[in-house]
């Protein structure tokens, strides 16, 4: 074995062109997030929508934001697909 093969890593390095799906994830759920909390402020309450429903939606969203930290140190590809359902369907349902 040469020391060229021994010195290659098994793992390629990450590709520092493209964009990371977990930070979009992230910026995509603060979005959300805020324009949800702004959207009540601003129209306020109705009946399908109170203040502790808007309390569950920041909860959630924090949830995804610490699972999205948790997933960039160890890299999940089932966390990420939970992430982006959560944001893309649940966070937006209100």
């Amino acid at each position: 074995m040469s020391e060229a093969t021994a010195q290659t890593p098994d793992v390629a390095p990450p590709n520092n062109r493209g964009v990371d799906f977990n930070r979009v994830l992230g910026v995509l759920n603060l979005m959300i997030a805020a324009g949800v909390t702004l959207a009540w402020y601003r129209v306020g309450g109705n009946d399908y929508l109170d203040g502790e429903g808007i309390v569950l939606t920041m909860l959630l969203a924090a949830q995804i934001q610490f699972a999205l930290f948790v997933e960039r140190r160890r890299r999940d590809p089932f966390v990420i697909v939970v992430c982006f359902i959560l944001v893309l369907y649940y966070s937006l349902r209100v």
